[in-house]
């Protein structure tokens, strides 16, 4: 989530301060994906994936609550103290 709040922010700093056009932005995965140097040990994405299931259950880590809340929201939201 801290990653997603700020890589998000920077787009936000260059379109605001620098000029940028931004025509879009997506999360980079939205699963854990499979890395090449790693195998599945790394956690990327908004959702783990158990590997281990052969049905490969997927729950959603806080920042895909977070990143919904952006969209939803178009912008920014108020966070409690202590979440990022």
């Amino acid at each position: 989530m801290y990653y997603l709040k700020h890589y998000i922010n920077q787009v936000l700093k260059a379109i605001v301060l620098d000029g940028v056009s931004v025509l879009g932005y997506f999360a980079w995965s939205l699963v854990e994906v499979f890395e090449w140097t790693a195998g599945y040990t790394e956690n990327f994405g908004l959702h783990r994936v158990n590997m281990t299931d052969p049905g490969r259950e997927r729950t959603p880590k806080l920042s895909a609550s977070y990143y919904s809340s952006l969209v939803k929201e178009n912008g920014f939201v108020a966070v409690e103290e202590g979440q990022c």
